[in-house]
Order: C-alpha cells, then structure tokens, then sequence
C-alpha cells in the first residue's frame, strides 16, 4: 500500500509541475503577443510620420522651383511632371524582400497640381526604378536591340556577301554602344539573373551574325563571333 501511495504521489506532483509549466508557458505567449501588436502599431506610426514629413518638404522645395521659375518668367508643364520615390540604403536593410516601407505613395504639388509618382522613371537614356534594381532598364535594352537588330536583318538579307569585319564593326558602333550606354552607372549593381539575361539580348543579334540554328549555345556565338559576352567586366570602365 506504501508503495502504492508513492508512485499515486509522484503522479500526482508531475502533473502539477506540468500543469504549472504549461501556465507559465502560456503567460508568456500571452505577454509576447500584444508585444508584436504593438510593435506593428509603432511601425505604421513611423512610416506614416516618415511619409508626411517626405510629403511636406518636398512640396516646400517644389513650390519653392516654382516661385524662382515665375520671377524668370518661364512655366513649367506641371501635366508632364512626374516623380520617383526611392529608400534609403539604411532602410533596405530592414526588409527582406525589400518591399516598400510606406503604406502609400507620397502627393506632391505644384501650383496646387498633383505631380504623378512612378515606379519607374526614364532620365538621360537610363530607366531608374524605386528600388535601383534595374530591371526596368534591363527590359528597355532587350526592347531597342530587337529594334537595332531589325535594321541590320534588312541589310544582310540584301546582300549575304558582306564582309564580316564591317558586319562586326557595325555591333561594336552601334549595337553594343546603345546596350552599354551608362554601364558604369547600372553595371556594377546586376544580380546574376540580370547577367544572364544580358547574355540573351547580345544573343539576338548574335544569331543574325552568323546565321546560325537557333539551338546552338551562346557560348559557341560568342566564340565562333570573336565577340564576348556580356557583360565583362572591363565594359563597365
């Protein structure tokens, strides 16, 4: 009977200490939980004070440009405005896609004009997005080498005899020229899927070149070619 009242009591004090430890475990998930509320509470509160303080100095500064463009008597086309938003580096470290941190784009004003706000944004042959990832400029490349290559089918097809170091000095003049326009501002930031992707775009005129089947490599284009690959990293100097 002793021994049976021993192990009924050692039963019994394990399942108080479980009991116990199950409460003190839940008290504590209690107590993290409104934690976490209110650390995404405080996260909006700070993009939205971030947000309006971006909203109210900018439309200090443009309405600023305005009034000095007025004292010249010169106007500006407020309907052809448009503006690019772009993080922080500091504040990319924060997001691990790299979202955007505010819940909604900024408004900004001139002459009491609502100015458009892009993602993306073409300035002096470059396509800037709001992240600088480049992949909008990599898409307008692909876009103006199917152009350029169109025009140079229509010479090769006219005649098949020309030689190769004109057909060859024609990429290296013009072709590549417009594919690496700026390199140096976007070429260093190409993750390995832009590369890649860069690779398939030389790949176009590549085949009008040597007028080769349409499974054979790049690789062996750019070898048969004389021509490297892009992008290497001496294009980018």
């Amino acid at each position: 009977m002793r021994a049976l009242h021993e192990s009924f009591k050692n039963e019994t004090s394990q399942k108080i200490r479980t009991q116990a430890l199950h409460g003190r475990f839940k008290n504590e998930i209690s107590q993290k939980v409104p934690t976490r509320a209110l650390h995404g509470s405080f996260k909006n509160e700070i993009s939205q004070k971030v947000l309006m303080r971006l909203e109210l100095n900018t439309n200090v500064v443009l309405e600023q440009i305005a009034q000095n463009l007025s004292d010249l008597k010169l106007t500006l086309s407020v309907e052809k405005c448009q503006a690019l938003v772009v993080r922080s580096i500091s504040s990319r470290k924060f997001s691990k896609r790299n979202s955007t941190v505010l819940n909604r784009k900024p408004t900004f004003r001139i002459n009491n004009h609502s100015i458009k706000v892009t993602d993306s944004l073409k300035t002096l042959g470059i396509v800037l997005d709001n992240k600088f990832t480049w992949s909008a400029h990599i898409l307008t490349l692909y876009d103006k080498t199917l152009f350029l290559t169109s025009n140079f089918n229509r010479v090769i097809k006219s005649n098949w005899s020309l030689d190769k170091n004109l057909l060859k000095s024609w990429y290296f003049t013009v072709i590549e020229k417009a594919l690496l326009y700026d390199a140096s501002v976007w070429g260093g930031a190409l993750t390995k899927t832009q590369i890649v992707r860069l690779h398939s775009i030389q790949r176009i005129f590549l085949l009008r070149f040597t007028r080769a089947y349409r499974i054979t490599s790049t690789n062996v284009l750019n070898a048969l070619t004389g021509i490297p690959p892009h992008p290497t990293p001496f294009m980018w100097l």
